[in-house]
């Protein structure tokens, strides 16, 4: 059964959400750093005597998070806060700062660190006032940001003041590291704090025993090497095999976060042997071993942490049915940010809960769902049952075919059937096209079927709406339009009533501009919101991570979902709805080109909608949606 309604008043604008940021900081033996300031946007906090912190209040969507403390390198980076949810930060780390300081001023000089290892040497002129300077060289835990892709970093500088600019190069001079033996020069990344990105720094001289690189700049330097990387994706657990929820994973410099279900992925893992390292406040930290192929996804065994504290109680009880007391098995039960799964006798065992008053949620298939609060105590097992109450379950099912489900379709979304004869009426003369020798520019065909939903025109093959005519639109421009293209696609009511566990899937095809379709252009999002609530929350930005190479971008060059200069191919997609079981919901695909360029190619198809039941498997997941879409949010457009 399928809940008709529409949605009136829905829309972008609702009123500011705000989310929860939470971690821990530690220094690189980790031993937890207490009384660091911790800062996410406009909202603060500090961290506890075992390092962890809890920010409130904090604007969803895109934050930087800054965190210092007394005698240690100040560290700072991107967060995106989440309103549904606490968002788990890895874990920080912080490194001493050096203690030495050298003054120097504008008749230059040399400092060194403490032990001599790193040294710069400052030019008369290049200093217009005295400064004092200090250079440390931090654990690559400490690093501001993993490794730029397809690089490994293997040493560290931080050079403070952080920000000071030269008028001449100075010589900064580190120990040639280990993996640099056999190279003639060794790139250099500095940490841009205006984009809180690596930015090049060009490549370092390489002598008998060190590594010379000119600089302009103070701040963070990483020296890293050249190498082929795969993935690596596992689980973190407890000793009872549950998962621990904002487990940090790292190996090198390469560090994140397990999920709510403590799954992780660590990308950009040089090849051959790893380990991947576990962390979590109030658990020892434990380590697995890998061996990574290079492009592929390695999926490691389960890292098992053991708790360090027996302050934590324990939840155990039955789910059973209100009509004849049977079990029920399957069912979630949560709390506290654990959950688990009752057994086949309908038992379930929640571990390692905080003590005091806490709430119980239980969500089982075909059940209402029903919360209960319990009182847990320090070292002890508390007790608590629940009987559900059997519920009519809505389905949601759609794969275009028919016009009967009451989609809403925005801007030019419309339901688009097979035709050889629909095609891109802007190549060759605007566009070039991958597959056009063998296709002419036709829409693709449906995943399944003779229908999907298309932003796109039947008439022009193409989102370019209208095409600019004045001034006169140049040969291979990309196709430039009168106006800004974008539009929703936007479902009926689905209730998510008597759901254990909700999985959206779909699958799509597109083909976008090539030119900067990652940093703010022809943006594909696919949101969810709560019946009735006019704020809508990104569940995936379905847009490629990077941009093409400068060098490399083209106007008339599209990206599709088979990759940069290629032809599309349909792409399956599951992206959990657990945060809404038990809601009446509704799912937007919303596309939007942000400007007037590069809008004659083919647009954003979608088809094979669902909501499964089903909890959502990593192991279920492509390896296109681990690695180039999972947990990504868009930044804002930039100017061009």
């Amino acid at each position: 059964m399928i809940v008709l309604a529409f949605c009136f008043g829905c829309g972008e604008d609702g009123p500011t959400t705000t989310g929860i940021v939470n971690g821990f900081v530690v220094n690189p033996s980790l031993t937890p750093v207490s009384g660091a300031a911790v800062t996410v946007g406009d909202a603060s906090s500090t961290t506890a005597s075992n390092g962890t912190f809890n920010v409130t209040s904090v604007k969803s969507g895109l934050q930087t998070l800054s965190v210092t403390a007394s005698g240690y390198i100040p560290s700072t980076r991107q967060v995106t806060v989440s309103a549904l949810e606490p968002t788990s930060v890895p874990m920080i780390v912080l490194d001493q700062k050096d203690s030495k300081s050298t003054e120097i001023g504008p008749g230059g000089g040399e400092a060194a660190s403490t032990d001599g290892a790193v040294k710069l040497v400052i030019p008369a002129g290049a200093l217009k006032e005295a400064v004092s300077v200090s250079l440390s060289h931090p654990d690559l835990t400490a690093a501001p940001l993993a490794a730029p892709e397809g690089y490994k970093i293997i040493y560290l500088v931080y050079i403070s003041p952080q920000g000071t600019l030269l008028d001449a190069a100075a010589t900064l001079t580190i120990p040639l590291p280990a993996e640099a033996v056999s190279s003639s020069s060794v790139p250099f990344f500095h940490f841009d704090m205006a984009s809180l990105s690596w930015t090049a720094a060009g490549s370092g001289s390489v002598s008998t025993s060190t590594v010379s690189l000119s600089i302009t700049k103070f701040g963070w330097f990483a020296a890293a090497i050249p190498v082929s990387s795969g993935s690596v994706s596992g689980k973190v657990v407890n000793s009872s095999g549950l998962a621990i929820a904002g487990a940090s994973v790292w190996t090198g410099s390469n560090i994140t976060a397990a999920d709510s279900d403590g799954n992780y992925l660590l990308a950009n893992v040089p090849s051959g042997a790893a380990v991947i390292n576990a962390a979590a406040s109030g658990y020892t930290s434990n380590n697995v071993s890998v061996t990574v192929a290079s492009g592929a996804i390695v999926y490691a065994a389960s890292i098992v942490l053991t708790s360090t504290s027996s302050s934590y109680g324990t939840i155990t009880g039955k789910i059973t049915k209100a009509a004849d007391s049977s079990a029920v098995s399957g069912a979630k039960v949560s709390s506290s940010g654990k959950e688990t799964y009752t057994d086949a006798s309908g038992n379930y065992v929640l571990s390692e809960i905080n003590p005091g008053t806490v709430t119980v949620s239980v969500n089982a298939y075909g059940f209402a769902s029903t919360t209960d609060t319990v009182v847990v105590s320090a070292g002890s097992t508390s007790n608590k049952d629940f009987s559900l109450t059997a519920v009519s379950v809505s389905s949601f099912s759609d794969d275009f075919e028919t016009p009967y489900i009451p989609w809403t379709y925005g801007g030019i979304w419309h339901r688009a059937q097979n035709s050889s004869t629909i095609i891109d009426t802007l190549a060759p003369d605007y566009v070039s096209l991958p597959d056009y020798a063998s296709t002419a520019g036709a829409i693709p065909s449906a995943k399944s079927g003779s229908y999907s939903a298309w932003f796109g025109s039947d008439a022009l093959g193409c989102y370019i709406g209208t095409q600019q005519t004045d001034p006169v639109d140049p040969a291979l421009s990309g196709g430039s339009s009168v106006l800004r293209m974008q539009g929703d696609l936007t479902t009926p009511e689905i209730d998510l009533n008597g759901y254990a566990d909700a999985t959206l899937i779909f699958w799509t095809w597109w083909e976008v501009e090539g030119v900067n379709p990652a940093t703010g252009y022809d943006i594909m999002k696919v949101k969810v919101s709560r019946y009735g609530e006019t704020t809508w929350t990104d569940l995936l930005v379905i847009n490629p991570v990077d941009d093409p190479d400068p060098d490399s971008k083209i106007a008339y060059v599209p990206y599709s979902s088979g990759g940069y200069n290629k032809a599309g191919v349909w792409t399956k997609h599951q992206l959990s709805l657990s945060p809404y079981v038990g809601s009446k919901i509704q799912v937007r695909f919303s596309f939007d080109t942000y400007d007037k360029k590069y809008n004659g190619f083919r647009g954003w198809f979608i088809d094979d909608v669902s909501i499964s039941p089903d909890r959502l498997s990593l192991s279920s997941i492509s390896s296109y949606d681990i690695i180039k879409t999972r947990g990504r949010i868009q930044n804002a457009p930039r100017n061009r």
